[in-house]
This record gives structure tokens, sequence and C-alpha cells, in this order.
């Protein structure tokens, strides 16, 4: 807590600082104190934001270089994106995408829901002080959005199949083994479900197997419910830096 004074001090002082040159910065508050955000960008003439939060022990400064502006590093914003991507997906055609800053009493988050060619996806990651220091550490799935304002994101490879209270779990897993193999990895029993690992090549389409596995009349002595798991955020706030397309 006391560093975290310390960063508000900190913060605060850059405000005073720019209310004495004739330059007011409004410090906008995010998830009741979480975070404090300046939004610099009409001043630098480039998305520029300040960043403080509880998980911070000073605050940031947090540069996005758009495609047209080639900051000193020679990567842009869109490059670190599609890098990210280009692990998990080709990439064609246009992509759009929004960067957020999600603020909670744990830490300060950045989230990037990601569309390529009517496909979602969702980056996880967080800020680091400088130019585009924008780290991804998840590149989920997001088949169920259909926003670019948000999103959360499921666990790539991975279904969950809701068992009936009558259902057998062996015979349920010796139809779908005999019908999937093809797609499914390995299939594990916990609580009143199975949790289905897809095989690598099915990660990022699990949204065309749950469609299969919810659709199949062999499984409907089985099937209570076919799902993702689900990647939520952490209870808080997010709030949109910046958009663009590429």
């Amino acid at each position: 807590m006391k560093n975290f004074i310390i960063t508000f001090l900190i913060f605060s002082s850059v405000l005073l600082i720019n209310v004495a040159r004739g330059q007011p910065v409004p410090i906008q508050e995010i998830d009741i104190g979480s975070c404090w955000l300046q939004d610099h960008s009409l001043t630098q003439n480039a998305p520029f934001f300040k960043i403080a939060s509880f998980g911070m022990s000073t605050p940031i400064t947090f540069q996005v270089y758009a495609d047209a502006l080639v900051p000193p590093g020679g990567k842009t914003i869109s490059d670190i994106i599609k890098t990210a991507l280009s692990s998990v997906t080709q990439i064609k055609g246009n992509v759009i995408y929004a960067i957020l800053l999600h603020c909670s009493a744990q830490k300060a988050e950045a989230i990037v829901p990601v569309v390529i060619e009517n496909t979602h996806y969702c980056l996880r990651g967080h800020f680091d002080q400088g130019d585009n220091n924008l780290r991804i550490e998840k590149v989920l799935s997001d088949p169920e959005n259909i926003l670019i304002d948000s999103c959360d994101g499921v666990e790539p490879g991975t279904l969950l199949f809701g068992l009936k209270a009558t259902s057998s779990p062996g015979a349920a897993i010796t139809v779908l083994t005999k019908k999937y193999g093809h797609f499914i990895n390995t299939i594990e029993k916990n609580k009143g479900m199975l949790i289905i690992k897809l095989k690598k090549v099915e990660y990022y389409r699990e949204g065309i197997v749950k469609k299969k596995l919810e659709t199949d009349l062999a499984l409907d002595q089985f099937r209570e419910f076919v799902t993702f798991n689900y990647f939520n955020s952490i209870v808080g706030q997010s709030v949109l830096l910046w958009k663009h397309t590429i």
C-alpha cells in the first residue's frame, strides 16, 4: 500500500506540472481507483498513455506506434500483434484489433480482441514502460465473441462435455473415441463431466468440434451440455485505448 501511495503521488505530480504549463491532462480513475490513466494522445499527436495501478511499483508511459509511424526499434504495435497471431494461424485478409487496459485490485492487464476474416481471438498480456511495449502472454480462441471492444477467450483445444445423471462415463468415452478419435487427444473424467482435449491441429477450431458433439444423435443419451473452458477476466473494469485495422 505504501508503494502505491508513492506511485499515486508521483503520478499526480505529472498532472500538476502539466497544469502549471497550461496543458491540463485529466486523470481517469478506473475500477474505483485500481488504476489511473492519463491520455496524452492530443498533446503528443499519437496514442500516448500514462498508467498507474496497484500492480505497478511506479507509473509507466505506453506509446502506441501505428503502421505509418515506425518507432526507433522498428516494430509497430501491429507487428507485435501479428507476430503473436502467426504462431497459431495464417494471417490472410484484414486484421481488426483493439487494445484495452483492464484494471482490477490485483493488476493492470492488456487485453487485445482480434478479428481475422470473421474469426475471433483474444490476446492477453501486460504493458511495459516504453514504445510499443505490449507483452502478449496468451493467445486464446474466442469463438462466441461478436464484439471487437472486449473479449475473454477460451482455453485452446479444450471442450467440456456434461454428462446426464443416468449416463455411463465409460460408455460415453467409448462412443466419443470411436466417432471422434481423429479430433480427440485425451478424455478425462471430472465430477459429472468429461474434459476433452483436442489434438493440436484442432486448436482454435474448438467451435467446429463443439457443434458436431452438440448435434450428434448418438450422443443424446449421454450429453447434458457441451461448452468451452472459458477464460474469465479478474473482476474489474476495462477501458479502450486504441483500435486499428491492418
